[in-house]
């Protein structure tokens, strides 16, 4: 955690990085900002790569919706992770891509003080670099010691191996998801603004991307994605069970029905049992115009019943170590909007007390 200076708010130095990812969280242009701050656009450049006057703080606080004193904290931690990169292909602007990442880095902020302060498990994320996704899957679920049967909570079951998920705030929606390493940790980021199915698939497919492509910098290019893919199908889906399981040319009522069991879309498990062979061609676009007809296309009918919940961060808010703890008291030691730390966390204090507003982009 990057702790403040000692001095009054009004005091201390305003750091120029800060204020750049405050700028980016809220989805602003330089251009944008100078033009709400009343200045130009030279002088905002300057403000992000030198500092600003303290007169600009309480502007800048209010306009951006931040603390004072964020803007005098050290500097946001250095994620790589290059904008361009984040879900190659995928129908995202510049402005998107560059607040996930901004939201991202506060998120940091959130985990280094949990780090601080608490126990977490240890990492057990194999390097799967050499392997085809499907071997991959299948030797990431060997590592874990899953078997061949249906995994419950994927959120929990990546933080007992030592991986960080965060949430993305909706304004980054379009993303959907996204992974890095930070000092030997791997962290996730969902934008759990689909079905609880397709999110769960997000998640298997960036760990599709940590086993895979640990070395290859932040994933990128179509091949990554395909490869993620693959691996998250057969790492939710293993195709020597499902094979077992399913008849041949199954119906949309058998579709329906496994799908439950899995946890995933029925048009998932549609796609899968074609490519295991299980489907004609007739019949996989036979059942999938049905599925689309009943609305499987845009939602997922009689689907999970919600988001899976991370343990971890319930771990944290339910601890009597430091006190009561709450998002908003995190929140005003860390000088971040509550809303940040709610969406960082999952919205796991939901759980325990709603927040009054869970995210500032909705």
């Amino acid at each position: 955690m990057r702790s403040s200076s000692p001095l009054g708010v009004s005091q201390r130095p305003l750091n120029a990085k800060r204020i750049r990812v405050a700028r980016l969280r809220r989805g602003l242009s330089q251009n944008e900002l100078a033009r709400l701050l009343g200045v130009t656009e030279p002088t905002v450049q300057k403000y992000e790569a030198h500092s600003a006057p303290h007169t600009v703080r309480p502007a800048l606080g209010a306009l951006l919706s931040f603390p004072d004193g964020f803007f005098s904290r050290g500097d946001p931690v250095q994620l790589n992770i290059s904008s361009p990169a984040l879900r190659p292909g995928r129908k995202t602007t510049h402005q998107q891509r560059s607040l996930a990442i901004a939201a991202a880095t506060l998120y940091m902020d959130v985990n280094e003080w949990i780090d601080t302060r608490f126990s977490l498990p240890r990492l057990n994320v194999p390097d799967l670099p050499g392997l085809s996704p499907a071997e991959a899957a299948r030797e990431l679920r060997s590592a874990w010691g899953l078997g061949s049967d249906p995994i419950p909570n994927l959120v929990r079951l990546a933080e007992l191996r030592g991986i960080r998920i965060n949430g993305l705030p909706m304004a980054a929606a379009a993303v959907k998801s996204f992974s890095h390493w930070y000092d030997d940790r791997p962290y996730i980021l969902l934008a759990r603004a689909s079905t609880p199915e397709a999110t769960r698939f997000d998640l298997a497919r960036e760990l599709g991307h940590l086993v895979l492509h640990r070395h290859s910098g932040t994933p990128s290019g179509a091949s990554h994605e395909v490869q993620a893919t693959l691996f998250a199908r057969e790492f939710l889906l293993p195709s020597d069970v499902l094979a077992q399981q399913l008849n041949h040319n199954p119906s949309t009522e058998e579709i329906l029905e496994t799908k439950q069991v899995w946890s995933v879309a029925a048009l998932t498990l549609t796609h899968v049992a074609r490519d295991i062979g299980h489907m004609t061609v007739w019949s996989y676009r036979s059942v999938s115009s049905e599925l689309t007809h009943l609305g499987y296309r845009t939602s997922e009918p009689e689907g999970m019943p919600g988001y899976e919940r991370s343990r971890l961060f319930a771990f944290v808010l339910e601890s009597t170590r430091y006190g009561k703890l709450t998002g908003t008291r995190i929140a005003q030691e860390l000088d971040l909007p509550p809303a940040e730390v709610h969406i960082a966390m999952l919205g796991a204090e939901h759980q325990l007390q709603p927040p009054e507003n869970d995210d500032p982009d909705k």
